[in-house]
């Protein structure tokens, strides 16, 4: 096969809903992230990810460094970010096919939701891991089509499955509510049996289940070859059945921040909120609409199989409350997708609702575009945050840089110390709504670390990090009790052989 051949065999098997598809989604992504992709705005993580392997086996992620290597391990916003599109709109692709969605209206609103949505915004704030992320992503939403379609997709559906989760953990779970979400709709909407889905949902679980044993004997087997611990972060390597959380606990605390992502917002009332309660009125009725449409043909036991698909979703999306003590980000929170989509498939299936389908067609359409642009707002408002926040970093990393300069001791220093925090420079959430984290409204700069690596990164100063018992020891002298509060004179001085900054008191 030659490459003119190989390249017209992808265009015989392109369709058109593919092609809407991707063009929607770079469309609606180059106006929400654009701005992200086409500037250098750091966050306190990505400061020390200008060039960074991604090897973190210790979290889990075992297969991360294989995602971002594609983009090589350099913090490449443009090239990253067209990666991030394209997984994205394979993403899109997957979900679409296993919906069902097929209408141009449908999938253009459909690529829109996915790809303004907060959880991608929030990730891109994090741009140097989002390509790894996305293909994650993708992974897991390919792993459940290929193993809806026939018993030959459950093994790549079981590889897709292993290197998603070795990759991000969060996309199972995206996984395992678009697998409900589609049991819900084929019940309600499309009227299959359970023998219909007995077989499907079958392969998926097997897909499922190999897949996650698979990824657990892969990490298990690299932390012993790279001789590395599985790291605490997020309570992982205490997850045992003796400190599993209380359900009861874990019910009410993923309860709380389904509806707490929706419906909260610090400013009151706001467009997002006011769009999430007609959606949610919305898909309430409908729901309603369907099951009293189908009461006779279907049955109370099908009908309460889907409303109890549905019923679950909060609780998958929010599982890992139920083993460990998790804290849940925005960026972990790509599922909540799902619960826009049912608009589309409300939009989808509307003719099937006679005398009300012009009006819901109408309303679903409005509130979809209405809320891809409030999605779009969204992000321009974050990453001129992140602008702004950038600029006010580098202003103060230049003034501590011609400070340290002027000492006559300074190329003698070779450790930095920080002493206390500049105002407001440990928030690092910010709700918008919904709460993003990583969009940091004041400085770049929270901890010692950051210093460093913004006088190497913008100054190329290079400094070490003062130890904590140096730290200690320079705190205790009579020199650092004569330093003055930054900004004023003499809030920079040398010594030992450490440079010390003193923005508060310690």
């Amino acid at each position: 096969m030659t490459p003119v051949d190989l390249f017209q065999k992808i265009k015989t098997h392109c369709r058109k809903e593919y092609k809407i598809v991707l063009i929607s989604t770079f469309l609606f992504g180059l106006a929400a992230h654009a701005y992200k992709f086409l500037n250098i705005l750091p966050n306190y993580d990505s400061l020390e990810s200008l060039y960074y392997s991604q090897n973190t086996i210790h979290l889990g992620r075992c297969f991360l460094v294989l995602g971002c290597g594609i983009s090589s391990f350099w913090d490449l916003p443009w090239v990253i970010g067209l990666l991030s599109l394209l997984y994205l709109a394979l993403s899109t692709i997957c979900i679409t096919e296993i919906l069902q969605i097929k209408s141009t209206p449908s999938l253009i609103l459909a690529s829109g939701l996915i790809v303004t949505f907060p959880a991608v915004t929030n990730t891109f704030t994090f741009l140097f891991t989002a390509d790894g992320y996305f293909l994650a992503m993708f992974l897991a939403m390919l792993a459940i089509l290929l193993s809806l379609r026939s018993r030959k997709g459950i093994l790549p559906a079981a590889l897709c499955i292993c290197f998603s989760f070795g990759m991000y953990q969060s996309y199972v779970l995206m996984a395992i509510a678009l697998t409900l979400l589609y049991t819900a709709k084929s019940i309600l909407i499309d009227q299959k049996t359970i023998k219909d889905l007995w077989k499907p949902l079958a392969q998926v679980f097997t897909a499922g289940l190999s897949g996650t044993v698979l990824y657990f004997i892969s990490y298990q087997l690299l932390l012993k070859i790279e001789n590395v611990s599985l790291s605490n972060y997020q309570g992982m390597s205490n997850i045992s059945l003796h400190t599993l959380p209380n359900p009861l606990d874990a019910a009410y605390n993923s309860l709380h921040d389904f509806l707490f992502f929706f419906f909260y917002s610090e400013k009151g009332l706001s467009l997002y909120t006011i769009l999430n309660a007609v959606m949610f009125m919305t898909l309430a009725c409908a729901v309603l609409l369907f099951c009293f449409r189908s009461l006779k043909r279907i049955g109370v036991g099908r009908i309460a199989l889907s409303l109890l698909c549905l019923a679950l979703m909060p609780f998958i999306i929010y599982f890992y409350y139920f083993i460990s003590d998790v804290n849940y980000h925005t960026i972990m929170l790509e599922s909540m997708v799902l619960i826009f989509l049912m608009l589309i498939l409300l939009l989808e299936n509307a003719p099937q609702l006679p005398k009300l389908s012009v009006f819901v067609q109408w309303l679903c359409t409005l509130l979809s575009a209405l809320m891809i642009y409030n999605f779009i707002l969204l992000s321009n408002i974050v990453y001129t945050g992140m602008h702004n926040s950038y600029e006010r970093s580098m202003a103060v990393i230049n003034r501590i840089a011609d400070r340290m300069e002027q000492l006559p001791d300074f190329p003698q220093a070779d450790k930095l110390a920080v002493i206390g925090d500049l105002p407001d420079s440990r928030e690092t959430i910010h709700n918008y709504p919904p709460d993003l984290s990583g969009t940091v409204p004041n400085y770049v700069m929270r901890i010692q670390p950051n210093y460093v690596d913004m006088l190497r990164n913008y100054n190329n100063i290079i400094l070490e990090e003062a130890p904590d018992d140096k730290i200690d020891r320079i705190l205790k002298t009579e020199q650092y009790h004569a330093m003055n509060i930054w900004p004023a004179a003499g809030s920079v001085a040398i010594i030992d052989d450490t440079v010390v900054v003193k923005f508060s008191e310690p």
